[in-house]
Formats: C-alpha cells, structure tokens, sequence
C-alpha cells in the first residue's frame, strides 16, 4: 500500500495528476541491475515450460525416428530387400497409416506447445530490451504469463513487431507461424506419400507335387496352341563355342517352376525345393551335305499338294569347338529324310526341323557333353524355294535322283547350302541345312531360384487372317510378325531378341537360377520318354502359333539356335505342367511370394515434414538462447507478475481512466496523454527495488 500511495501521489479524487511535460526523469532505472543478478532457470522459465521444451522435443524425434524407419523399411521392401521383423508386424497388421497418424498428432502438439512457449519468450525479450509502446506493453507483459499461437502476436503486433525487432526479429516470428501452420497438416503431408507396392512375404513352407513313377503324357502340343507361356527360371553363361560356321547359345539352364497357378508363379520372388532341370543349350553348325534324291508324297487328305522328302548324308569335320566331341569311330554320315510341306511351297521360309534317326550301332558321332547328355541332333533345313511349274503342275516326278555334279553346296555361317542347277524342273532350287545339338531331357534337382520382381506371364495375340510375307529372307528380319502374330512378349521372355537388346531376367520376367545344383533327386519320371518333345514323331503342319514364334524368333535374331530353342523351351512346358498335374506325392519346398501392401511409397511427403521440424527446432532453439541472454526480470506463466509490473507512474494515468474502455478506445487516451510515442520497458528501479514498466529517457517521438 505504501508503494501504491507512492506511485498515486499527488492524486486528486478525479484521478492522478501528471504534466505531459515529465519525462519520468524521477524513476531512475538501475542499469547496473540489468546486467547482473539473473534469476534461475526454473524461475525464470518455469518447471512446466522447461518441460515442454524438454519432453516436446524428445516427442519430436521419438516420432521422427518411428517415421523413419517407417519409410527406410519400405524404401528396403521396394528394392526387394528385408525390412525387419517388427516392421512387418507393423505393416501386414495395417498399422502403418494409423502409425503416422499417432506420430504426427505428437508432433503436432509438442510443436505447438513449443510454439507458445517461445512467443512468450518472444514477448519477454520485448518488453525488457527492445522498448514498445505503452499500447503494446501491456499485451506483451499478459503474453509472458500465457502460451499464444505465433499468428495471434504476429497480427495483433502488426508492422510496430518489424519496426521493433527489426527485420531479422520479424522473420524469426513469422517463419514460427509458417511452421506451426505447416506442422497442422503434418498427418496429411505424410499421408500422401503412401500408395500400395509389392514386397516380397513371408517365406512359407508346402509340398511340391513330386512322384517315383513313370507318367506318360498324351498331349497334342505340336498341333494345339500353348495354354500360357508359363514363366521360369534360367542360369546362363556368356561363354559361347567359337568358330565361322557356329551358332551357339551358351549353356542355359531353364527349369519350369513347380506351380501349377498362373498366379503363384508370377508372384514367386524365391523358390528352394525340388524341380526338373532342363539344359536347354543348342549349338548349331554347318555340316557337310551330300544330297541323294527327293521323293514326292500324296496329300493324305486328297488335296493337290503333298510333301516333298529330301533324302541325303551329313556328315561333321573331324575338328568341332568345344564343348561339341566328335566319336573319331563310324559311322562318320549319317542319312537323313526331312519332309517338306508344299502347301507353302511358294513361301521362302518353308521351314522343317527333322530329328536324325539313331543309327543302328547306338550312338552318334557329334555329342554335346556337359552333365546332360544331348538327344538325336536335329536339322534345320529352309527356303526350297520351289517354282509353280516345279511342285504345283506336277512336272517334278514323284521319285527323282540327283545327277552326278548336279548339287553345288556352299557354307554362310551355320548354314550350309545346297544349289540344283543343270536340271531343267529344279534348275536353281536351293535347300538351306543347318545340324542343330540340343538337349530336351529333364533331370530333378534341388534349386534355388529368385527375383527381385514379379514376373507376369505373357500371352500371345492375334491380329489377323494368314499373311504370309513372301518377300522376307533371312538378311532382312520381317517388319511384320508371321502370321499376324505379336510374339513380341513371348520372344522377350524367351531372349529372343536382337543380339542388339539384351535384357536382364528381371527385364524378361523370369527368375535367376543359382549354381551348382545339389545332387540329383530319385528319378521321378523317365525324362526322355515324357519331357523329350519327340520332333521325329511330328509329320504335319504344326499350329499356326508355334510356327509365328520359331520364324519370328530366326527372322530377329538370325540365329536358328536361338530359334530352335525357344521352341524347345516353349513344347517342353506344357508336357512338364500336364506331368506337374498328375505326381502322386510331395516333397517340401520353402517360397516366398510378393504381397501388396499400403506403406509409404515415396519421400517427398517426410522430407518436406522433416525440414520443418528442422526449421522449428533451430527456430525455438534461437529464441530461448535469445531469452536466456537478455531478459532478467521475467517469470514466464506467473500471471501475478505480469499485471504487477505494467502497474506503473508510467502507466497509472491511462489505467486510471481506462476501466471500461476497448483497445481503441485505450489507444485514443494514450494518444491524448501525450504518450503514444514514448517506448516503454521493464526494469528494476534504484530508489524503491520495484521492477515495473518505465519510460525511456529520449523515447519521445
């Protein structure tokens, strides 16, 4: 009261009397008090506020490292990798979304509530070292008792917060709104980076159809459409056998997946178990052609045209590059009768694959020999390019024997070809003969096969009527697909493409098979009898389908080993999965499939979240230090010291008539006083010890 009566001294009944004159001259600040004599840091923050600051900021990178790892693991899952054990709890649980949810929400409040606590602190460094107005004084010193939001002291300051903290203080504040804005929409920033992708399971064990005994299998393959070009797995090497007239695939491993499932096998990311092995390496060279005679054929079914049997030796030198051996004992040639048909006798890509009969001693003389043994060699022979007067008047007769001199034979590559000239029905007919070695047979192994990737099945479309193209050759690949079929996909999975566009396996969706293989299971079928396609035995026309794939495969690779063994590849299958479908028992085998899961799929969303918690942590951290170093006399959330120090001489003549009066209204009456261009602060005085709110001495605008 002493005080009081002090500070209204000289009052009369209508109020305290005060001369516009008076500069305050008689408050006497103690300016030596302002730079000694701090108060603790739990008085002067406040244990509660240390706690925001404190807690808050352990919440904060609490939830950033959830988030993180919340997103490394699925930038790990994407790139097909292994996430951890209790990031799939969290992911296949389905609480990845709500896991953001929570984590944002804690943000978002320790955000804010470090937001509060640092306008407070904002405030205070105002009134006790930059000066304000007595119209802003007032709020300033309420604000150090309370938490307000950066927006409320940014507009309620307006341009006199730039032209009293200056440019830098006016920043510092409105990036602190801009955060607290931005930190509102955290959960939905976070949110929008999240979309479904495919990761590879759980691996699970089940049992694979596996069988001791001998299946047969009826199948019409060479004359029925493949049901689906089911996908596989592969082991290649670059290594190829070399030589001017050798066409060689390298060694290729290809084993059919033991799934019956379209979808279990294009969803297959890892295989471990039992299947059936297939070298499907071809290596075709050219051979030397001796031709004896061609022999014509009725149609079976009454038609005008039949089929012309070319019947001749080929025979191999006695060098051939690895890994082809050749038996140094006879029977060093071996006969051979391949079929024509002439219904496409005019067409330069009537083509025929012929199986060489086995010879009567057992054996052959030309062998692959890797840890499969090869089947009987096959020849490839092409492009008769018979005239109409040749095949179609029946001027060739049925029976003729080549003249003496009459056949010149030429080598290109793998082919050897053989010209008629000097006669005057086949006078410039031409026969193109390649010796192709492949292996068709299947062993059982234990493998290992994976992917980094799922691998759809592709399937084969058609376009159109028969459209053969008569003007194509082997120097000029068809710009269109035989038979108007796109077998485009199917030659992608098959690599039989362009040697100019070699693709990975994951490119041609197929799996990478690991060498070396373990040792070979208890035969479950016998492997030349159900899985060889048996070409010897096809003595017709083949489904449209399988001939638009084998020359679509020589016109683009001009290579007919490629082509030979994507036809290989593409009969072997269906006999396996009809074989697949009927195996009595099972062996175990470990798989893990991909599963489509909803979890963060991009970053843009979290870096943009973590640079503004970045900006909020450098923002509250230099407003505290800033706090720290230059106020004295604040208690931050002590309501009673806030009124109690704008209680002033500065201020008792507005507080006197101000009872009832708006902000407005306030601002006129500082006006009228005479004081709206004074600056104000708090400080201790000399005389009396009070901290209260003073005029500056040569503040007067």
């Amino acid at each position: 009261m002493k005080q009081y009566a002090a500070l209204g001294r000289g009052a009369s009944r209508d109020g305290p009397q005060w001369s516009p004159g008076d500069d305050y001259r008689r408050q006497k600040v103690d300016e030596d008090e302002r730079t000694d004599g701090r108060l603790k840091l739990s008085d002067s923050i406040g244990t509660k506020r240390i706690l925001i600051l404190a807690m808050g900021t352990v919440s904060i990178l609490a939830a950033t490292i959830l988030l993180s790892l919340l997103w490394a693991g699925a930038a790990i899952a994407r790139d097909q990798g292994e996430p951890g054990q209790a990031w799939r709890v969290v992911v296949n649980q389905g609480w990845a979304p709500v896991t953001v949810t929570v984590c944002a929400a804690a943000i978002r409040m320790a955000a804010s509530l470090q937001a509060g606590v640092a306008m407070s602190m904002v405030a205070a460094v105002l009134v006790e070292s930059h000066h304000v107005e007595l119209a802003d004084g007032v709020f300033l010193s309420i604000v150090r008792a309370v938490s307000i939001q950066p927006a409320n002291l940014f507009f309620t300051g307006g341009r006199r917060l730039w032209r009293t903290f200056g440019v830098a203080g006016f920043l510092l504040i409105l990036t602190t709104g801009l955060i607290a804005v931005a930190t509102t929409f955290t959960s939905s920033i976070l949110l929008a980076d999240f979309g479904n992708i495919n990761m590879v399971g759980v691996p699970t064990l089940s049992l694979v159809g596996f069988t001791n005994d001998n299946i047969a299998s009826a199948v019409e393959i060479w004359r029925s459409p493949p049901r689906q070009y089911e996908r596989f797995a592969e082991y290649t090497e670059s290594s190829r056998a070399g030589g001017e007239h050798v066409d060689d695939t390298g060694l290729t491993v290809r084993v059919p997946l033991p799934l019956e499932a379209s979808e279990e096998r294009e969803r297959l990311r890892s295989y471990t178990g039992p299947a059936t092995v297939f070298d499907h390496r071809v290596i075709c060279l050219a051979p030397q052609l001796t031709l004896f005679s061609i022999n014509k054929t009725a149609d079976s079914d009454g038609g005008p045209f039949g089929y012309l049997s070319l019947g001749g030796n080929v025979s191999f030198e006695n060098s051939v590059p690895q890994p082809l051996w050749i038996d140094p004992e006879p029977p060093q040639q071996i006969p051979f009768n391949c079929a024509f048909s002439t219904r496409t006798s005019r067409h330069p890509w009537n083509v025929t694959v012929c199986s060489i009969k086995q010879p009567s001693d057992g054996y052959f003389p030309l062998r692959i020999t890797p840890w499969l043994n090869a089947s009987n060699p096959n020849l490839f022979a092409k492009r008769p390019n018979f005239s109409s007067t040749f095949i179609e008047n029946g001027t060739f007769p049925k029976q003729f024997a080549f003249p003496p001199g009459s056949i010149t034979a030429s080598k290109e590559g793998p082919w050897t070809t053989a010209k008629m000239q000097d006669m005057v029905a086949a006078d410039g007919v031409s026969f193109s003969i390649t010796a192709c070695i492949a292996t068709t047979a299947g062993l059982p192994f234990n493998i290992t096969a994976t992917s980094p990737s799922d691998g759809p099945e592709p399937t084969l479309d058609w376009s159109g009527v028969l459209v053969p193209d008569l003007e194509q050759n082997l120097t000029q690949p068809s710009p269109r697909p035989n038979f108007n079929y796109n077998t485009t996909l199917i030659r992608r999975q098959l690599n039989a493409l362009p040697p100019s566009t070699p693709l990975s396996p994951t490119e041609r969706g197929i799996m990478t098979l690991s060498l070396p293989l373990s040792a070979p299971l208890p035969c479950a079928t016998d492997p030349s009898a159900i899985f060889a396609p048996a070409v010897g035995a096809i003595h017709d026309l083949g489904h449209p389908v399988h001939a638009a794939l084998f020359l679509d495969a020589l016109r683009h690779t001009g290579s007919p080993a490629r082509a030979l063994q994507a036809w290989i590849t593409t009969m072997t299958r269906p006999r396996f999965y009809d074989a697949l479908a009927r195996f009595t028992s099972g062996r175990e085998a470990r798989s893990a499939r991909s599963v489509v899961v909803f979890v963060p799929a991009r970053w843009a969303g979290f870096v943009a979240v973590m640079a503004v918690l970045g900006a909020h942590v450098v923002v509250v951290g230099l407003v505290v230090g800033w706090y720290l170093r230059v106020t004295r006399f604040t208690r931050l959330g002590n309501s009673w010291m806030a009124v109690a120090q704008v209680v002033s001489e500065a201020t008792l003549p507005v507080l006197w008539r101000v009872s009832g009066m708006g902000d407005r209204e306030v601002k006129e009456v500082i006006r009228e006083e005479g004081l709206g261009g004074r600056k104000y602060g708090v400080a201790r005085l000399r005389k009396t010890g009070r901290r209260e709110l003073v005029a500056f001495p040569g503040s007067q605008g």
